[in-house]
């Protein structure tokens, strides 16, 4: 349970992506690798003293596509890639500032990162996210290229959801489009 003072580790700052250099700096820096603008914008923007890219498998590039910092992950609901790369990484990041830029991340990817942070004891670090200016479609913009046909448990996260007692009670997750 948070106490009242925990409640400062959620701060908030909008940032231009053009002021992003003005932001940090960091020892560390770690960001899911992709194409997109809004993902190569701020690693090229930001401060810091070690800027390494997390490749998604399921992505599909190709070897020779990859930048030659970068550490590829495995597909997102086989977590020993993500949790080998945190282990590799504790003892350097203890005490030190660290960022992670979730745009780009595959979404078990990004949770599971988080629950190996808090294990090797990193309870302190930033997180950028950079908002789309406008989906394709907007609200029809289809967020999958085929039917979803299987749908698991993060590893980390398994088990079953005891909320407040209540019989009819659920909790539901949704990742995705918001149009307001």
């Amino acid at each position: 349970m948070l106490s009242q003072a925990d409640y400062y580790a959620f701060e908030r700052v909008a940032f231009n992506p053009a002021d992003l250099s003005d932001a940090g700096p960091w020892d560390y820096f770690w960001s899911s690798y992709d194409e997109s603008e809004r993902v190569q914008a701020p690693f090229q923007r930001v401060s810091a003293n070690q800027k390494q890219w997390l490749v998604h498998q399921e992505y599909g590039f190709r070897d020779t596509e990859l930048p030659g910092n970068a550490a590829v992950l495995s597909d997102s609901f086989n977590p020993p890639d993500v949790l080998q790369f945190v282990r590799e990484h504790a003892t350097k990041v203890q005490g030190k500032k660290v960022c992670i830029d979730a745009t780009g991340f595959v979404r078990p990817h990004l949770l599971v990162l988080l629950r190996a942070l808090r294990d090797i004891g990193l309870h302190a670090f930033d997180v950028l996210y950079s908002d789309p200016v406008r989906y394709i479609d907007d609200e029809e913009t289809p967020f999958s290229t085929g039917p979803v046909v299987k749908v698991e448990q993060v590893p980390g996260y398994e088990g079953v959801h005891r909320g407040a007692g209540f019989d009819d009670e659920i909790l539901v997750v949704g990742a995705g489009y918001d149009y307001e």
